[in-house]
């Protein structure tokens, strides 16, 4: 078996289900599919968006330095943090986001080994609704909504054909 050069960067689905709720770490997910957070994601973890947030938004490059800190300090994200990434496509843009992370001096930073299809497909909960923030009528119903239905999305989530039908 081929061993990994620095094996200490990976981090096991079932390490992140531990460590979800440690301070001193912080789960960020970064897709190619910015929509993915939204409809579920690992219970506190925290979106990255490569295209808006690490990306400058004139010239083709990343942001520079004082944006980026700016960008982690709004996320909660200090230095001293665990950072772990994750997300779609084989954690592609998680593993963009994790380089930016190191370019930028950040000490500590983790890839979950299988991203998100792994997290799925070895059924930990991804749907979040608790720690949305609800700021009117609407958003407590999509809420309510989300509550009755997480198993169907759930599935969906997966890829999974469901009918929705009684």
């Amino acid at each position: 078996m081929t061993e990994y050069i620095h094996p200490d960067v990976l981090v096991s689905i079932a390490w992140v289900a531990e460590h979800r709720n440690d301070p001193n770490i912080r789960i960020v997910e970064s897709d190619e599919d910015i929509l993915l957070y939204d409809v579920g994601h690992i219970p506190g973890a925290i979106k990255v968006d490569w295209q808006s947030e690490l990306q400058h938004q004139v010239v083709r490059d990343y942001i520079d330095k004082d944006a980026f800190g700016r960008l982690i300090g709004s996320k909660g994200i200090r230095q001293d943090h665990t950072v772990v990434f994750y997300g779609d496509r084989n954690n592609w843009w998680a593993c963009y986001a994790f380089w930016v992370f190191k370019m930028y001096g950040h000490g500590d930073c983790r890839i979950m080994n299988g991203g998100r299809q792994k997290w799925l497909d070895e059924d930990y909960l991804i749907i979040d609704v608790h720690s949305a923030k609800l700021e009117d009528g609407r958003a407590a119903l999509a809420s309510e909504l989300l509550q009755s239905c997480g198993d169907q999305i759930t599935r969906v989530v997966r890829g999974e054909l469901i009918s929705l039908s009684a």
